[in-house]
């Protein structure tokens, strides 16, 4: 049913369903790959920008590529990182929700993504999107950091695709408010699957 909502909201609106319809025929030409945080010094905007370069350029020309901001918390914990305790850390601070609260992490990975992506359109994808505030705030932090590399005169992408995952079931009730503000979206079934029937995913 969730699922089925979805693409109402998307097929009741035809320049929405073009437009979205289209991101996903682009989104058949991505290039998928894994970037490991494991190791501290993948946070060093220089070091991402290489990883994330050799990705683009293994791409291809007219490839696009799709990168998610860090997602970790809940069962995707990082050694070096002190987060708080928590009884239910799968219903807590992780995704997106460390970024908003670490924006220096956030800005530094997006910096490195946009200087990748230059003479390309990457896309970037952010996981647990709970609010239409979220959404607004983090296309403003994406604005600013373009600004800030075109006003540096730094080689950057021209154009930014901008998505969110739909996990959270609270995101479907105010999709028509999200889609005003994105470009794609991403169904993250495992977590939306448990968070509606209360199962956990690795059960």
């Amino acid at each position: 049913q969730v699922l089925r909502r979805i693409a109402d909201l998307l097929v009741s609106d035809k320049k929405i369903w073009d437009h979205h319809v289209k991101s996903a025929r682009e989104a058949g030409e991505d290039i998928g790959d894994s970037v490991s945080f494991e190791d501290v010094r993948r946070f060093v905007e220089e070091e991402q920008y290489r990883m994330y370069r050799a990705i683009v350029e293994g791409a291809g020309p007219g490839r696009t590529t799709t990168f998610r901001t860090l997602d970790i918390g809940g069962d995707k914990p990082l050694r070096y990182f002190r987060t708080p305790e928590e009884r239910n850390p799968v219903l807590g601070w992780r995704g997106l929700r460390i970024s908003l609260d670490w924006p220096d992490i956030f800005f530094t990975q997006v910096r490195a993504v946009v200087r990748a992506g230059a003479g390309s359109k990457p896309r970037i994808l952010f996981p647990m999107v709970t609010t239409v505030a979220e959404v607004e705030r983090t296309v403003e932090m994406v604005q600013q950091i373009r600004a800030d590399l075109a006003a540096g005169g730094e080689p950057h992408a021209a154009e930014v695709e901008l998505g969110v995952m739909v996990e959270v079931p609270a995101i479907v009730e105010v999709l028509p408010d999200v889609l005003a503000l994105v470009d794609f979206l991403s169904v993250g079934t495992n977590d939306l699957v448990q968070y509606m029937l209360a199962v956990d995913r690795d059960n």
